[in-house]
């Protein structure tokens, strides 16, 4: 799995950051969510897909594929 945000699409809600803290962190300066692992364990991905999930603009993006 691989995972990245869609930086023109977030709005900095930080749901992702609630699902899944140790992928995803939060720029202050950007006011947006940015990604820690791009590629998270098996342990992690569940919550990167919850993350995805519950992005109210989906910004999230997988792959699992990659």
């Amino acid at each position: 799995m691989r995972t990245w945000i869609d930086l023109d699409v977030c709005e900095g809600c930080a749901s992702c950051l609630v699902a899944a803290p140790q992928v995803f962190d939060f720029d202050d300066d950007t006011n947006k969510a940015v990604v820690l692992v791009e590629r998270p364990g098996p342990e992690q991905q569940a919550n990167v897909r919850t993350a995805a999930l519950h992005c109210p603009v989906h910004a999230v993006r997988i792959d699992e594929t990659g």
